[in-house]
């Protein structure tokens, strides 16, 4: 009988700290040997990914690290040139704040000379109106001393009897209407 020897091939262990790396050499199925928690490196990794470091492996990690270094590279150089934008928007924002803040002193200064002005205007149509009316006053103390006042009082007078006539004749017909209807909603029971 022949023995049959059987050989696993050795492990190399090779640990990867970027997560985003594993991740990758993971997925395109390199064999993952152990991940454990890092509390050495913990600023920088938050677990230690031990792989089988074939050499396939090793030139499939260098690319995949070069990948990811610059794909962050580029995140860092956008993000920083969002700050950049960020902070040129803010200094514009000072700016217009500033310009609009002169322009409105510059408004409320002509609005309260603009205002001390009616107010002057308006009292002299105040004076003016007083003497108006004072003349008006005087106006209609002429205009009823020349009239006829008690021929004035008469035709009120025979308006207002008018009037109650036609309330009185109003009221009547209301009443004999409302009557007749409540005499015929008996009749019907």
């Amino acid at each position: 009988m022949e023995t049959e020897k059987t050989t696993t091939p050795k492990l190399r262990p090779f640990a990867v700290m970027d997560q985003q790396v594993a991740h990758r050499l993971a997925m395109e199925g390199f064999e993952l040997i152990n991940a454990v928690p890092s509390n050495k490196y913990a600023a920088e990794a938050h677990f230690i990914f031990t792989f089988n470091g074939t050499a396939a492996f090793k030139k499939r990690f260098n690319i995949i690290r070069e990948e990811v270094e610059s794909e962050t590279a580029r995140i860092a150089s956008e993000k920083e040139k969002e700050a950049e934008e960020i902070e040129r928007i803010k200094a514009e924002n000072a700016e217009l704040k500033a310009k609009i803040s002169e322009v409105f002193c510059e408004k409320s200064a002509e609005n309260t000379q603009k205002n001390a002005e009616n107010i002057q205007i308006n009292a002299e149509k105040t004076q003016k109106n007083a003497e108006n009316m004072q003349e008006n006053e005087e106006n209609s103390q002429i205009t009823i001393k020349n009239s006829d006042v008690d021929e004035i009082l008469d035709k009120l007078a025979e308006l207002q009897a008018t009037g109650n006539c036609i309330l009185s004749n109003i009221a009547a017909a209301n009443f004999y209407t409302s009557f007749h209807n409540q005499n015929r909603g008996r009749n019907k029971n």
